[in-house]
């Protein structure tokens, strides 16, 4: 895959600066407290900053570029906006605040929940038409099918046993799965979730990780619980 000049100039700056970004993002976490609101987790490979309106979309288009914000908040007095979340809680909060869509006097029946709704609620087919089923139907079926492929993995963490469905992802053991993807022998998500149910993707390799350890894994090979 081919990449930008903008990106190519990223890379070659974070190998010229090793722990540049990372520096600022610990300062910027101690300054918070260094403590997830959310659990209470200490560890920092987890630890992320979260605004707490919601706002971050804005603030990151305005400042280009997150580490920006770190800088931002270990260089301010009034750093109120921000707080310490880890990844899972972070991700946790996020869906919280999904807003299901509202039904409109004149809007269109969806034809699984029978609900009037705009043309936001509905999603565009590659044809132009737009489907017959809403976001919000689309949704709970996808969420139910990663619910029983979550179960047929026993619904948590191999790693630190988290149990929060929202915090859980399929994990690829062998560091494989950007490979797996490129050669579409796995798809992303709801692809390969309903691929696993029908028996076309085997299960050998995958294992099921929170977010924390999941990240924590791809940065340092192992997860930091494993670590000795």
């Amino acid at each position: 895959m081919s990449t930008t000049p903008g990106q190519e100039y990223q890379r070659r700056w974070h190998e010229s600066h090793p722990g540049y970004h990372n520096r600022h993002r610990i300062t910027a976490v101690e300054k918070l407290g260094g403590r997830c609101v959310g659990c209470g987790g200490t560890e920092s490979e987890f630890l992320s900053i979260d605004h707490i309106l919601d706002d971050g979309h804005v603030q990151r288009r305005a400042l280009k570029w997150t580490g920006s914000i770190y800088r931002n908040i270990a260089n301010t007095v009034d750093s109120g906006a921000y707080q310490v979340l880890c990844l899972n809680c972070n991700i946790e909060k996020s869906l919280v605040c999904v807003r299901r869509h509202e039904a409109v006097v004149d809007g269109k029946a969806c034809k699984s929940c029978d609900r009037l709704l705009g043309p936001s609620a509905y999603r565009k087919r590659g044809d132009g038409w737009t489907r017959t089923t809403c976001k919000d139907c689309e949704s709970d079926l996808r969420r139910d099918v990663k619910v029983k492929v979550f179960t047929a993995f026993g619904n948590v963490c191999t790693c630190c046993s988290e149990p929060r469905l929202a915090c859980l992802a399929l994990d690829h053991v062998n560091g494989d799965g950007s490979q797996l993807r490129r050669d579409r022998v796995h798809l992303n998500g709801y692809n390969l979730y309903r691929r696993i149910l029908n028996g076309s993707v085997l299960t050998v390799g995958l294992q099921l990780m929170c977010f924390n350890c999941n990240f924590s894994k791809h940065i340092g090979g192992v997860c930091v619980h494993r670590r000795p």
